[in-house]
């Protein structure tokens, strides 16, 4: 069960009150994710708040935390959406000032970053006209493989009815989840949790027409599948009962909260009854590891207890208010097959030796899962294993403001590391969870027996992997769409560490000390960015785009530039900075008006050599969908960030930042008319978008949307 907290400290806004104009009755509120998804949905017109148009959506309140609405309103100048009409700070909010109408918002920031997706739109949300879909696994998936109808269910929901399991399943859109939902049940589209067997990865919702398909990923299956619009079949058609060797089983359901989400696992099978031998002696204590992604609540340490039936047991307690009122979990031998239940010598359980006979666990090479066979799954001598990191710094691509920073061993618990975060105020847990089978960021450290957490991030992958002292490790957080990097330090002296958000943790330990040699690549600026901006770049759709830049009058000073919404980049694009030779620059043009006519100026010009070194580390590092660059000191020009993502038309982005002392910012205001920002790298590639009418645009403060109209 995994309950991700998605309440992040917002900021408080104080600006001036203008005049609205009217607005669209209804409203949709679409693509907040992956945090505060619970905001998407339809909202309705309500009485009008302070003279200004206002929308609600409506929650059930037992499932979502207690809140009962979701409202979008306007408050001193900004929109906003929050759990309370008229309050200044909200989950979301527009990142320009001023708009009549919340349609006309061309950012919005979701917690306490740019969500370039999301988006509010005038009327319903838009809906399949499907008669009929068919979902298709190619690696099969027996709950959720087949034909849907719709019948009247509602919109963007079919139902079909699966004879293998003799229930009824539905595959539907969840707004408030904003995900596609497999499941034996139809939740409330406005509720903050659903139960599924399987839910698609990808948070927006595409179109689709008769006669065509689209493709998604699951996130609990990890499968790909898809998607086919048709119409209803006027044929007689024949249904294939499959029978699954040796046992029937009911799929494990799996329930996600959103704002908290839980998973709720139920499996039953049943078996044979086949003579039973004698065992030999077990080990007094076994782990069992890697059950996933179903099931991962059988994971952990078990110990052993009296013989069943003439042969060994074992025991994983539980606490029955967090597990379904189940209290232990059961590792025994019955009718010559081993298996894990909650209830001990039931012949029906979550999993099962696919080997009959064995006289100990730790023999039995294969274990089945649910309806499938689990190839990791796997039964092992004495305690589960353990990192023994005095230390762990955890690093993400973009700053993130609770689970970034430096953590501390705990002096009690095993696979447990604490620091503290200014962004919340309060201790921050890094821990190990075996019965989720997952690492997870939280202000609260669940008990390692439980069937849920509260966490802010957790690893996607969910196998237990080894991390010695001086070593790293990438992980994938399922929250945060982000691979974040987990280095194991054995200390070094007493060091204050500033946490995401800007907490601080101070940590004694050992001295060591290690000599370094640092080469640093000074590369002609130049030869990158070019006096004048570069042609046939890659390009940015609609208005998403964003270039800001600050000056303070204590001399600090910052630049974040955001292309959202580019055509369509290849990890060939790339080249290679991380293990190569591509470089890269970011450039901005002004124009200016002379006594011929325009003039364009380089103002700014930023650096990014490949292989370089930062901070004692590399600054570049390939992820999944890209490259990313990260300099906590900003040398040698102020680049403390850069991210590069590939991806379809429309899906690929980039995103920089600049600040510190390294960083010499232009002068501002620049031009009204025209201000260029470029991404270029050493193969010729670039990135390029033009701002325009910026707001504001004066001796501070720079700030405009772009790509700028024709």
């Amino acid at each position: 069960m995994y309950r991700p907290l998605f309440r992040f400290p917002v900021w408080l806004l104080a600006i001036a009150l203008c005049p609205a104009t009217a607005l669209a009755q209804d409203l949709c509120v679409a693509d907040f994710a992956p945090l505060n998804t619970l905001l998407n949905g339809e909202y309705q017109q309500i009485a009008d708040h302070d003279g200004f148009p206002a929308y609600r959506k409506s929650l059930p309140a037992a499932d979502c935390g207690g809140d009962t609405e979701i409202y979008l309103y306007r408050e001193q100048n900004t929109w906003w959406v929050g759990d309370t009409l008229g309050v200044v700070g909200g989950r979301a909010w527009c990142d320009t000032d001023g708009h009549a109408s919340p349609l006309d918002c061309p950012l919005w920031f979701n917690a306490a970053a740019v969500d370039p997706d999301a988006s509010v739109s005038s009327g319903a949300c838009p809906q399949w006209s499907c008669p009929q879909v068919t979902v298709n696994y190619p690696a099969g998936n027996s709950g959720c493989d087949g034909s849907y109808a719709n019948d009247a269910i509602g919109p963007n929901a079919w139902k079909r009815h699966d004879d293998t399991f003799g229930f009824d399943v539905y595959f539907y859109w969840h707004p408030t989840a904003s995900r596609w939902v497999c499941s034996t049940e139809y939740d409330a589209t406005a509720s903050c949790s659903f139960s599924a067997f399987d839910w698609s990865e990808g948070q927006s919702f595409v179109p689709l027409s008769l006669g065509n398909s689209v493709n998604m990923d699951g996130a609990n299956s990890h499968d790909p599948f898809t998607v086919a619009c048709e119409a209803l079949a006027t044929t007689t058609t024949t249904s294939t009962t499959t029978t699954l060797p040796t046992t029937t089983t009911t799929l494990d359901t799996t329930t996600t909260t959103l704002d908290t989400t839980t998973t709720t696992v139920t499996v039953t099978t049943t078996s044979t009854t086949i003579t039973t031998t004698t065992l030999v002696a077990p080990a007094p204590n076994v782990c069992v590891s890697d059950f996933v992604p179903a099931n991962a609540f059988l994971n952990g340490d078990f110990v052993r207890i009296a013989d069943y039936d003439g042969h060994q047991a074992y025991e994983k307690p539980l606490p029955p208010a967090d597990c379904g009122g189940d209290t232990s979990v059961f590792l025994y031998r019955v009718s010559e097959q081993w298996r894990l239940g909650t209830t001990l010598g039931d012949p029906a359980g979550f999993a099962a030796c696919t080997t009959d006979g064995l006289s100990d666990p730790l023999d039995c090479p294969e274990w089945r899962n649910g309806a499938s066979i689990d190839t990791n799954a796997v039964v092992s001598d004495g305690s589960c294993p353990v990192w023994t990191c005095p230390d762990i710094a955890i690093d993400y691509p973009s700053t993130h403001l609770v689970c970034e920073g430096a953590f501390t061993k705990d002096p009690v618990l095993d696979n447990t590391w604490v620091g503290f975060s200014d962004a919340l105020g309060a201790d921050v847990y890094f821990y190990w969870h075996p019965s989720a089978s997952r690492w997870a960021c939280a202000t609260e450290q669940e008990a390692a027996t439980s069937c849920s957490f509260t966490a802010y991030d957790f690893s996607a992958g969910q196998s237990f992997i080894p991390l010695a002292v001086g070593a790293s490790q990438d992980i994938d957080g399922d929250v945060s769409n982000e691979t974040f990097t987990v280095s194991c330090s054995g200390g070094g002296g007493t060091t204050t560490t500033t946490l995401g958000g800007g907490g601080t943790t101070t940590t004694s330990t050992t001295s060591t000390t290690t000599t370094t040699s640092t080469t640093t690549t000074t590369l002609p600026i130049g030869a990158l960015c070019a006096p004048a901006p570069r042609s046939g770049c890659v390009g940015m759709t609609e208005r998403r785009s964003r270039l800001q830049i600050r000056k303070r009058t204590s001399g600090a000073a910052q630049l974040k530039v955001w292309f959202q919404r580019g055509d369509a980049v290849t990890t060939a694009d790339l080249g290679e900075p991380a293990g190569g030779d591509t470089d890269y620059g970011l450039c901005v043009y002004n124009t200016a008006t002379g006594p011929r006519g325009p003039l364009t100026e380089l103002v700014t010009e930023a650096l990014m050599a490949a292989g370089s070194q930062c901070d004692g580390r590399p600054c570049w590092r390939a992820y999944s969908k890209g490259f990313q660059y990260r300099s906590k000191s900003g040398t040698p020009d102020g680049v403390v960030q850069l991210q590069l993502r590939t991806g379809d038309a429309g899906r690929s982005s980039v995103k920089a930042q600049l600040r510190g002392d390294a960083f010499v910012p232009p002068t501002l205001p620049l031009s009204d008319t025209l201000v260029v920002a470029q991404v270029v790298n050493s193969e010729g590639q670039c990135w390029s978008v033009e701002f325009a009418d910026p707001k504001p645009n004066h001796e501070t403060r720079y700030q405009a949307s772009g790509p700028s109209a024709p």
